[in-house]
């Protein structure tokens, strides 16, 4: 699974909401803690979990693709035997047949209507029916989770319950189904910090927590990160995280190093390798001048995006000052761009930008070539 990259950076932090939720709930532990820690046990209780394998979205209709799911996980029932003859028939053996279930995570940062909600369900659902019909099998269970990530609550409702203008008797006209809600913020936080030390589920909950909550954010910010110490995460979750907090959490500059350092002193003490820059590990493979153009255009495409300087610190693997004087070249370009006053030559005397980089600076301004 990607995570954060200089090819896809601009990207990542535009729809970050989105992208963080599928970064993780595409990693199978953590579709699976969160089904075994927030799902009812009846219900998880009849899931083979050790079958669960992620699902492509290729077969939704590409008019409806802004109603299919976030992540779809397919798995089957535990135990799916059905009789083939009269109970009174004792001799006949049973038959044991694959109930196929489909498992829907839904990411929600705000929910405008119940109602939209559960019918883009629907919508889902009857695509996923005509497949079953299409492929001659049994129709499949479809079990919506949503998670909803607004510090408002939102109560599990049935598909009926949008329909209290409709007398009673005529309801058995409407479909009758319902999500399974888990809000985020409504999770106590210890209930959280009690997980284990390396889930990826739990560094995420508790970062959605610690970005919108301004009583929790404080308390929480170095227990977001537990799950580095498993070493294979470091890499691909550490960064769109720390990219997600310091984009959304309004958090200082002083505060993030605190935390970043807080992170380096735990993660070093268990000998895991983290300061170690972009530079330092390309250059032993001889891409070490490729690998710093991008990280270089990395940074300069995240200040056309208004990305701070701290995260860009953080993520490009160049040095500090590098940083800062691309910072300064970026501001002085931006300037004469505003100013229609280009002077290519004048501008590669005054700043360290390349003419590549100075044109991406100026492709940003409308009108500006």
């Amino acid at each position: 699974m990607e995570g954060l990259t200089p090819e896809n950076f601009d990207d990542f932090i535009n729809h970050i909401y989105d992208k963080i939720f599928k970064l993780f709930f595409k990693h199978k532990p953590v579709a699976v803690d969160c089904l075994t820690y927030f799902v009812d046990k009846e219900v998880v209780e009849q899931l083979d979990l050790e079958q669960m394998t992620l699902k492509d979205t290729n077969f939704i209709s590409k008019d409806l693709e802004e109603f299919y799911s976030d992540v779809i996980y397919e798995t089957y029932l535990k135990t799916n035997i059905l009789d083939v003859e009269s109970a009174s028939n004792t001799s006949q053996k049973r038959k044991k047949q694959e109930a196929r279930v489909i498992i829907v995570w839904e990411h929600k940062k705000s929910i405008e209507s119940y109602f939209s909600l559960l019918v883009q369900i629907l919508i889902y659902k009857t695509q996923q029916y005509e497949l079953d019909l299409k492929e001659n099998r049994d129709p499949t269970l479809v079990i919506p989770i949503i998670v909803n990530q607004d510090v408002k609550p939102l109560k599990s409702k049935n598909f009926h319950d949008c329909f209290a203008h409709i007398p009673p008797k005529l309801l058995m006209f409407v479909e009758k189904f319902e999500c399974y809600v888990i809000n985020v913020h409504s999770i106590k936080q210890d209930v959280l910090l009690q997980m284990r030390g390396d889930t990826l589920l739990r560094g995420l909950f508790l970062a959605y927590q610690a970005v919108e909550s301004v009583e929790q954010k404080e308390d929480t910010l170095i227990e977001v990160f537990k799950f580095v110490e498993v070493k294979q995460y470091l890499n691909q979750f550490f960064q769109p995280l720390l990219a997600f907090i310091i984009k959304k959490g309004d958090f200082s500059e002083s505060k993030i190093k605190e935390m970043y350092n807080a992170y380096l002193t735990e993660t070093e003490q268990r000998n895991i390798p983290t300061k170690i820059t972009t530079a330092d590990r390309l250059e032993a493979r001889g891409e070490a001048r490729g690998e710093m153009k991008r990280a270089r255009l990395m940074v300069l495409r995240g200040y056309c995006n208004n990305v701070q300087t701290e995260l860009l610190i953080l993520l490009c693997g160049l040095p500090k000052p590098e940083v800062l004087s691309l910072e300064k070249g970026y501001k002085t370009v931006k300037k004469a761009g505003q100013k229609k006053k280009v002077d290519m030559s004048a501008l590669l005397k005054n700043t360290t930008l390349t003419e590549e980089e100075i044109k991406l600076v100026l492709s940003s301004f409308d009108g500006i070539q």
